[in-house]
């Protein structure tokens, strides 16, 4: 599950750099994971001082992993092994490392100064 984070997390952060590059390729599919991480993170954060901002966090989280859940069931339905439970990990496990290798992408590019050939504009 680590590899497939790494691989996911390096996927968002080039996915990033390349809309840099080319902003023509914009979708937004782009910065949809990443919108999502910071909605349920938000809201998580804000569950502490607000009790609307809990329900609201209950409600979108639960909402997510019962389509997670459904999708694997989907994904499973007529394979001999069944795995109900892995494969929403690995949809949860590539939605977190494409959030958040899109949001180190996206920072890198605001804060960070262009140090290499790589970073120039072309």
């Amino acid at each position: 599950m680590r590899e497939l984070f790494v691989q996911m997390f390096r996927y968002g952060k080039g996915r990033i750099r390349f809309v840099l590059k080319h902003p023509e390729r914009f979708t937004l599919e782009t910065i949809v994971p990443a919108v999502f991480f910071l909605t349920g993170f938000t809201l998580f954060l804000a569950m502490h001082a607000f009790s609307v901002a809990e329900a609201a966090f209950l409600i979108f989280s639960s909402v997510y992993f019962a389509v997670v859940f459904c999708e694997g069931v989907r994904i499973n339905f007529g394979h001999r092994k069944h795995f109900y439970f892995l494969v929403p990990l690995i949809i949860l496990c590539v939605h977190i490392g494409l959030a958040i290798g899109s949001l180190t992408g996206i920072f890198e590019a605001l804060f960070r100064k262009p140090t290499a050939a790589r970073d120039m504009p072309v």
